[in-house]
């Protein structure tokens, strides 16, 4: 993690000693804060900047007030543990817009805010706030994020002909699981901006076909089947590996149709979930370390579960899940299945079927469709957030910066900003390639898949300009 030191984020020169050197004031930044906006009132005055403490000489706050003897000077931060590319901010003073439909609002995932009122009298000691005072959080400023233009660069990968999922391992490198057949035993690759290198595997994977895989930091799970019956390997950053213990019955001889590790950050890490062919969803708790053992939910009584294709979390013990050959989409909450069927849906599963689901942190979770169009779920009703616009299947969806990246099935390249909307020009990175997975990094952004036509894996690094 990078370290930070309390830095100079405003400099206010009282009134009363403005003849000499003026107050200075430190921000109370700790070492997990990545950006912060720092909001300062005068009078009726309102200023706000986005701050990033990695290159504080480049974005330092300077106040400098001359009278302060009939008012007082309140300063407002807000840190946050996401750099400002994903918030949607640019280093600097931020436009303060006098429209309530233009801009956007500070973004509201601030992990504290603090406060501090400054007078003549008395320079004011920093204290936290729950939130925004109605007044600031009702600002809006101009859209910072522009859309990005990518360098892209192709990555070997030995020949591999098939890719189950990815994991990203630290801030600047991917583990892959891919296989040379769909009968070989999955091999693992770290994917960094040097190249790619297959890593070793501690234990053995004889027998063992894998279908799908997810994971985090800490550990990738890959499910499948070990000599015909179904099983879950799961490799450690220690590189060991190791299979989870069977489920119970009934459910036991149920083969796995999707696997889905939770972010790392949330309350849900110490678990995965799994949904089996019939639909039924199930959690294996992986702490404590002495006791991991399967959390057997309820059985999911809607025989039109069928196949899944795609898993999305949405929060502690929520995931949604795409059935049916992508005709259903299904909710499983509070150990409830509940069939999402809304206007919308019902008129689109006539023509096309839905493809991937993702969750996009601060934006909610998107289901993409097979012709193009991309929904979102917007309280309990899922609402059309962009139609097919000449694009062809959705094949996957990810966070970056303030918006996300969506693949397709032609390699496109679909970029969208909280702050400036689609972009108008996407971006191709080979016709030929099916995209089925994108991941963030800080510097990169990994697009994989593989070639149409029964061709090998691609893997490409995406770095923006």
């Amino acid at each position: 993690m990078r370290a930070v030191r309390s830095w100079i984020a405003g400099v206010l020169c009282l009134a009363a000693a403005c003849s000499s050197e003026p107050t200075v004031i430190d921000v109370p930044f700790t070492e997990a804060d990545q950006s912060a906006v720092v909001i300062v009132e005068a009078k009726r005055d309102i200023e706000a900047w986005a701050v990033d403490p990695s290159f504080r000489e480049q974005s330092p706050v300077l106040r400098r007030l001359t009278d302060l003897s009939d008012s007082a000077v309140r300063t407002t931060v807000l840190f946050y543990e996401r750099p400002l590319t994903q918030l949607g901010l640019k280093v600097g003073a931020q436009e303060i817009l006098d429209s309530m439909d233009q801009g956007v609002p500070f973004p509201d995932s601030a992990e504290r805010i603090s406060q501090r009122v400054i007078t003549a009298q008395n320079e004011g000691t920093w204290n936290t706030i729950d939130r925004l005072p109605p007044e600031l959080s009702a600002l809006r400023v101009a859209g910072g994020q522009d859309c990005a233009t990518f360098s892209v660069e192709d990555l070997a990968l030995g020949g591999e002909d098939m890719i189950y999922g990815g994991a990203v391992l630290d801030a600047e490198s991917v583990m892959l699981v891919v296989s040379t057949t769909s009968i070989s035993e999955p091999r693992f690759y770290r994917v960094t901006l040097d190249g790619t290198r297959r890593l070793p595997v501690n234990g053995s994977l004889a027998g063992f076909r894998a279908e799908h895989a997810s994971g985090g930091r800490d550990a990738i799970y890959v499910s499948g089947t070990l000599d015909g019956a179904p099983a879950i390997a799961v490799r450690n950053s220690a590189d060991v590996l190791a299979f989870v213990p069977p489920r119970e019955e009934p459910t036991r001889a149920l083969a796995f149709r999707a696997i889905l590790a939770p972010p790392e950050d949330s309350d849900d890490s110490a678990q995965f979930y799994t949904v089996d062919e019939r639909g039924n969803v199930e959690r294996f708790i992986t702490e404590p370390l002495s006791d991991p053992h399967w959390d057997t939910s309820a059985a999911n009584p809607d025989v039109r579960a069928g196949p899944v294709t795609s898993i999305s979390w949405n929060g502690p013990a929520d995931v949604y899940f795409v059935a049916l050959d992508g005709k259903n989409l299904i909710r499983y909450a509070r150990e409830e299945y509940v069939l999402q069927d809304t206007d919308l849906l019902n008129e689109l599963m006539g023509v096309t079927e839905l493809s991937v689901l993702a969750r996009i942190e601060g934006l909610g979770v998107f289901a993409g469709t097979n012709s193009g169009h991309l929904l979102a779920l917007s309280g309990t009703r899922w609402e059309q957030f962009r139609r097919d616009a000449g694009t062809r299947a959705v094949s996957a969806i990810a966070a970056f910066r303030d918006g996300f990246l969506m693949g397709t099935n032609i390699g496109q390249v679909v970029q969208y900003s909280a702050s400036a909307g689609f972009c108008e020009t996407d971006m191709y990175i080979g016709e030929d390639r099916s995209i089925t997975l994108i991941l963030e990094l800080d510097d990169f952004m990994l697009v994989a898949g593989t070639r149409q036509g029964g061709g090998d894996v691609f893997v490409s690094l995406l770095r923006p300009l």
